[in-house]
């Protein structure tokens, strides 16, 4: 696991070349060994709570500034793990927001034998519940062909280009394959990108996935909160009512229905935070609409919709004719992220595509689309 680093003019055909011929990881020697989290942010809590809903517990987890428990599992510091646990167990490494391999190199150090990160297990365990981790070892074909289309239609932007083939080596080789000049934008998602046009007072954000409302303050800052509405949607009751109490602006629409590509009721996954989602034994039953069926006229679309990113936009087809939104749509959370969502993006008729990577890993990987 070495950060490999290449100089700019990329040649993007010889890169994936690269990809396509570099040997794949094979993960079941330690798959089934007992597991230890690493990391107590945001990521840990999450993993915690999904493991608990699959039946599965750490051991405990370790972190170099946090102490205490989370849901009742200890946490301790790199110090205490002892030598049986170092060689035995599964360390699942869940911090996407610093390089992964400074991490890797750490536990290597301290003599941890087995690594993985955390969103691989979780695809390979448990798939149906967090599908981020999702691979694309063997590719096709046709999946070569799409991705070349990708790289082609991304090369007008240097930077693009650059996050996708690093996205690419992810999701293909599981090698965190970074490049000198084009590091990982950790922090500066969405309105934060420099893929984002400078926005007026009159925009009309349509914020699919809210959350607890960050996509909402980062926006505010960027218009100096003069801006015309906001619509969000969010089918996770708690995550939404966050959201309504750290934002009580009246330009701000609120819904707790599911973005789709058809008007139905359909079963959701519910209080997994991030992670909540349309899931077709999720144990809540929720209305779900198509954007063009609101008949709103947004200027911004933004997709977080766990894996349902794709559908979000069919059912989008004819707002975004007609209004031809800025649109930001997450390209992680499935494998339609490695060319359904940027194909049909570039077949909407008149806009240019862009790529940033937030986080490591390939996570918070975003296809920003710009009208031309």
């Amino acid at each position: 696991m070495t950060i490999i680093k290449e100089s700019t003019n990329m040649n993007y055909k010889n890169e994936l070349e690269k990809i396509y011929s570099t040997k794949k990881p094979n993960y079941s020697k330690i798959i089934d060994k007992e597991i230890i989290l690493y990391g107590a942010g945001s990521l840990g809590y999450m993993a915690s709570d999904l493991l608990k809903k699959a039946g599965l517990k750490p051991k405990y987890i370790v972190d170099k500034n946090s102490i205490g428990k989370i849901d009742g599992i200890k946490i301790i510091p790199p110090s205490e793990i002892v030598k049986e646990d170092k060689e035995n167990c599964l360390f699942l490494i869940c911090i996407a927001t610093i390089p992964y391999n400074e991490i890797y190199e750490f536990l290597n150090q301290l003599e941890v034998k087995n690594l993985l990160q955390f969103y691989t297990y979780a695809y390979i365990k448990f798939p149906q519940l967090l599908s981020n981790g999702w691979t694309c070892h063997e590719p096709t074909p046709n999946d070569k062909k799409e991705i070349e289309k990708v790289c082609k239609t991304l090369n007008h932007d240097e930077l693009s280009l650059c996050h996708y083939l690093q996205f690419l080596w992810w999701k293909i080789c599981g090698i965190e394959y970074i490049y000198e000049n084009y590091p990982v934008l950790s922090g500066k998602k969405f309105f934060k990108s420099p893929s984002v046009p400078k926005l007026s007072e009159y925009e009309v954000l349509l914020d699919a996935g809210c959350h607890f409302g960050q996509t909402i303050e980062t926006f505010m800052k960027a218009t100096d909160n003069k801006f015309d509405k906001i619509y969000a949607f969010d089918p996770d009751q708690l995550n939404l009512e966050v959201c309504k109490k750290n934002f009580k602006d009246k330009r701000i629409v609120y819904s707790n229905k599911a973005i789709y590509n058809k008007n139905s009721l359909i079963n959701f996954q519910d209080n997994l935070g991030f992670a909540s989602k349309i899931y077709n034994t999720g144990d809540k039953t929720v209305e779900a609409v198509t954007i063009d069926s609101l008949n709103i006229n947004p200027t911004i679309i933004k997709l977080h919709i766990e894996g349902n990113e794709l559908n979000g936009l069919q059912g989008a087809k004819n707002t975004i004719a007609r209004t031809k939104p800025f649109l930001m749509v997450l390209a992680d959370h499935n494998n339609d992220g490695l060319y359904k969502i940027p194909q049909y993006m570039y077949s909407l008729n008149g806009y240019k595509l862009y790529f940033n990577l937030h986080d490591y890993c390939g996570n918070t990987a975003i296809f920003y689309g710009a009208s031309k």
